[in-house]
């Protein structure tokens, strides 16, 4: 990711823990994390539910596994082989429903 601070991809939320969500980008074998911090940057007040295995925001509806996101990369650390993402929006919230 050269330069990455404005490309925008769309990804599908391939898992959640409480330190944040996974995204994998569509079309590529690439995985990141927007960890928590980064979806409570606006002082949103995003919730994780341990039992529901995904996070609850006003602002980006509710974030489970399956759910289609638009993201850009936020930072790369490739000694680590870390890429840390940021939401951009949600795409087609649908109810989720357990199991």
């Amino acid at each position: 990711f050269p330069s990455h601070d404005s490309v925008e991809y769309d990804g599908i939320v391939s898992g959640t823990i409480q330190s944040g969500l996974f995204v994998q980008i569509e079309n590529l074998l690439i995985e990141g994390m927007v960890t928590s911090k980064m979806l409570n940057k606006d002082e949103d007040d995003v919730v994780y539910s341990s039992t529901e295995k995904c996070f609850v925001s006003k602002k980006w509806g509710t974030l489970y596994p399956g759910r289609r996101v638009r993201i850009k990369v936020h930072s790369v650390n490739i000694e680590k082989k870390q890429i840390d993402f940021e939401l951009v929006s949600a795409i087609n919230e649908k109810s989720h429903k357990k199991g």
